[in-house]
């Protein structure tokens, strides 16, 4: 099914509408790249149209809609054009905080805001709010010429939150991006995907990796080690697979009720191994309506991994990257079992 695509020039206004073969990806609270090649007798193969700094605007009958910057490298071939193109997100790599020193305090949905919606000056898209959670721990972070989308990763990994920047059209035609903070992005949803039905495997479909830990000692905020909460939890199932695997984890907090609850998270993630999938989607029925960035799905395999003394395993998996051409039809998928 082919992507419609169309042309913006750095100020957001439409130049035209091409046909080229289209590649692009999506990944959570990162910018996704992609390329789009073209004919050199392509009558809209034109440095106006193809130029640095220009953006392009993707509609697809199935997929999210997807937009982003033309930045190199651009790649010559014999009788193409490849441009190379990189998401959203992406704009917030040419751009720093405004002053020699910027305080911005609140939590950080707030403070995403103010990073993401100040004005980037003549020749830029705009960027204005859009879904911003308010919840969080109130902040004060001081920031010395930073580049936004470096601020902006370090305040998401830092806070647990996931973000993006979607495109969109104004009445006027003219293209702009809304900046979205989310307590946690994406859905639950009840569509299955199923090994050779609606799915296929790659070549290394999943990966066990990680620290196990089965023992959590956690220990709170405290001026001396007699002060602080201390506590410790254990998961016997994982003690009799895996032997005895203990860690140690400062949690910040003044709450031993906190402790305790944070002790439990620690321990649901560690007692077993982390499951990572690298699958393809297939364009069969409602798939690809039901694939997202964020999103947690139902999976069955039967080739792959152990339920019990049985091969084969079903699981729920969060979606953390897609990828998708035009010319395989076909939407690879990078994701995470959720435990």
């Amino acid at each position: 099914m082919p992507t419609r695509i169309s042309l913006f020039n750095n100020s957001g206004e439409k130049l035209a509408e091409i046909d080229a073969n289209v590649s692009r990806s999506w990944k959570l609270n990162e910018d996704g790249a992609g390329t789009f090649t073209m004919s050199t007798q392509d009558t809209k193969a034109i440095i106006d149209y193809l130029e640095f700094g220009n953006f392009v605007y993707m509609e697809h009958d199935k997929l999210p809609i997807w937009g982003g910057m033309i930045d190199t490298p651009r790649t010559w071939g014999v009788g193409t054009i490849t441009s190379s193109i990189y998401s959203a997100e992406y704009v917030l790599k040419s751009h720093v905080t405004p002053n020699r020193e910027d305080k911005f305090t609140g939590v950080p949905g707030s403070i995403f805001n103010k990073l993401t919606s100040q004005s980037f000056g003549t020749g830029s898209i705009p960027v204005i709010p859009g879904d911003i959670y308010g919840g969080g721990i109130s902040q004060s972070i001081t920031y010395n010429y930073a580049i936004i989308y470096d601020a902006v990763i370090d305040l998401a990994k830092k806070s647990g939150a996931d973000w993006d920047l979607t495109p969109a059209i104004d009445p006027n035609g003219k293209l702009y991006f809304i900046s979205n903070w989310y307590e946690r992005k994406g859905v639950d949803r009840v569509f299955r995907l199923y090994e050779d039905l609606n799915i296929k495997l790659s070549t290394k479909p999943m990966v066990e990796q990680g620290e196990i830990a089965n023992v959590v000692i956690g220990f709170g905020n405290g001026s001396s080690w007699t002060s602080k909460y201390v506590d410790g939890r254990l998961d016997a199932e994982s003690v009799g697979r895996y032997g005895w695997r203990t860690k140690a984890v400062s949690i910040p907090t003044d709450s031993y009720s906190d402790l305790i609850t944070a002790i439990d998270e620690q321990l649901l993630v560690l007692k077993n191994p982390r499951r990572t999938f690298d699958i393809t989607a297939l364009d069969v029925g409602d798939t690809f309506y039901n694939c997202r960035i964020g999103d947690v799905l139902p999976v069955d395999f039967y080739t792959i991994g152990f339920t019990g003394d049985s091969l084969g395993l079903s699981t729920n998996i969060k979606i953390l990257q897609m990828a998708y051409n035009d010319i395989d039809n076909q939407l690879k998928i990078v994701c995470d079992e959720v435990v």
